[in-house]
């Protein structure tokens, strides 16, 4: 491969640093005090000093903190993936942000990537053991991994440097997996000292008790908020999960109270509708079924086991066009969420009906579809169901889940909206900085590098005005030419006057010319 001539090259050089000689970087407004402003203003005072090293250092942290703020707004209407590879990014740009680590941590166990997020939680207890959020944050996901021995351990160091409730209420709870009954009970007591003697934290207790399978304990801690508030919320409803979680059908005689003291508490409490519905279903009461699904449904009218569950009433009832209608609406309902997973009864049940109906070869398919569910008999439909499926705004809203329950596609349109606006107004300030980190590698002939600033500007702008020219240019000094070749020809077309594009894109064309075909 020959060389450029001595002048084509500094030429080229001459034109291209001086159009990328004053930094444009345009940030939204913002409070004086703000990060995103504070690391724009330094970059430029860096840059127009001379100062290049801490410029580039000021954008990256710029960029690492914009890219931050937009992954903690995808993740939170569980755009997990995305976020995850913003974070990646920002965690590359400032591998030091300790801050970053965590949430990334955080995101990485909401998308149960848990290799990863113990991966980065582990990082970051490294770097500080004292940190207790940290300490907390791996013990989540240790919790998660099964590993319930490292989990305590991580937990009570947690504890012992933060006893705040929510370290000590899941470390409660792993004492309670490790059948370390003594060691929960002492630690709920200390939480209870420290906290105060009230009716939710008895509530969240007797929860614990009750998951993990400790009966009598949970009773006597739900008992023991309704003494101490006889209009607490959730009790009665948690109460009759209790009964049911043991040994569910003897369980209903005791539930069945307790889901209606509940209901004369919060009326749309839509959690205890639908199981009563659900203990009417199976007890074979249809009428009581209806009307109480019925209710859950008006309620909350895309809750899938809900529709399935009245599904199955209707067809008791052999009124077959009322049932297919539901679960036609709760499989298109499932397929809108992304939650195809979880209807596989809806399938098994519709295809049920079409052979009933002749219609062999329609049953057929629905038939093959319910094989590919993990469960056709109607996932999470009884007791176990809680309030994750059925919804909740009360207790199961204020406790911090162990992971996000917010898919994209269940997520609100302000939130996205918002999320939106907030990107618009960040994106050309992003492109911007990636585009400044490019000039300065290209200042400093560092071509391979600049190429790599200038393709993530483009990324987030192509329109970014003179990105076409300084990836084009970047890219032929550093013999990409392939990579050349297409953002010089648009440059050019709108800017034939520009005779050092010109120059390096006829190069450019006689290199891709001559490279062999591959």
């Amino acid at each position: 491969m020959s060389s450029l001539s001595t002048f084509t090259m500094w030429l080229v050089i001459l034109f291209w640093l001086a159009s990328t000689a004053a930094p444009s970087f345009g940030v939204p407004q913002t409070d004086s005090s703000d990060p995103l402003k504070l690391h724009s203003d330094a970059a430029g005072r860096y840059q127009n000093a001379g100062d290049l090293e801490h410029a580039a250092a000021e954008y990256k942290a710029f960029l690492s903190e914009a890219l931050h703020r937009v992954a903690n707004g995808e993740a939170g209407v569980g755009l997990f993936e995305p976020a995850m590879a913003l974070l990646d990014e920002g965690l590359k740009l400032t591998p030091a942000s300790k801050d970053l680590r965590l949430d990334y941590a955080r995101v990485a166990l909401d998308a149960e990537k848990l290799a990863r997020a113990k991966e980065l939680a582990a990082e970051a207890v490294r770097s500080d053991p004292r940190d207790a959020q940290a300490r907390y944050l791996l013990g989540r996901v240790l919790f998660h991994l099964q590993d319930y021995t490292g989990a305590r351990e991580q937990l009570e160091a947690a504890v012992a440097a933060n006893p705040d409730f929510n370290t000590g209420y899941l470390l409660g709870r792993v004492y309670l997996v490790l059948h370390q009954e003594k060691q929960a009970r002492t630690l709920f007591d200390e939480m209870i000292a420290g906290l105060g003697d009230t009716s939710l934290l008895h509530i969240y207790f007797g929860r614990a008790y009750s998951l993990l399978d400790y009966p009598e304990q949970a009773v006597e801690e739900f008992h023991k908020a309704m003494a101490k508030d006889g209009h607490a919320m959730d009790a009665h409803y948690y109460l009759a999960l209790a009964y049911l979680r043991h040994d569910e059908s003897a369980g209903y005689a005791k539930a069945v109270p307790e889901f209606q003291a509940e209901l004369k508490i919060n009326p749309n409490d839509v959690r205890s509708r639908y199981m009563l519905g659900y203990i009417a279903l199976k007890q074979n009461r249809y009428g009581e079924a209806e009307t109480e699904l019925s209710q859950a449904a008006a309620l909350q009218p895309q809750a899938l086991n809900t529709l399935v569950n009245l599904a199955e009433v209707y067809i008791a009832l052999d009124r077959s066009a009322e049932a297919e209608a539901m679960l036609r609406k709760e499989i298109s309902l499932a397929q809108s969420a992304g939650d195809q997973r979880r209807n596989g009864r809806a399938h098994y049940l519709l295809g049920r009906m079409l052979v009933k109906a002749g219609k062999r070869e329609e049953a057929k398919q629905e038939m093959a579809i319910a094989a590919q569910q993990d469960d056709t008999r109607g996932m999470s439909s009884g007791p176990a169901a809680e309030a994750r499926v059925i919804g909740s705004s009360s207790l199961a809203q204020q406790e911090t889940p162990d992971r996000s329950e917010h898919p994209a596609a269940h997520a609100a349109p302000e939130e996205l909206q918002k999320l939106e606006q907030f990107k618009a107004q960040v994106t050309p300030a992003i492109a911007e900085a990636y585009n400044n980190l490019g000039a300065l590698a290209a200042g400093n002939r560092s071509f391979p590098e600049a190429v790599g600033w200038f393709e993530k500007a483009s990324s987030w702008n192509p329109q970014l005005e003179g990105l076409d020219r300084n990836l084009g240019m970047a890219a032929f000094y550093a013999r990409e030419w392939n990579k050349a070749e297409k953002p010089l020809q648009r440059y050019v077309v709108s800017h034939a006057d520009d005779t050092a594009a010109q120059t390096a894109l006829e190069e450019t064309l006689k290199r891709t010319a001559a490279a062999p075909a591959h």
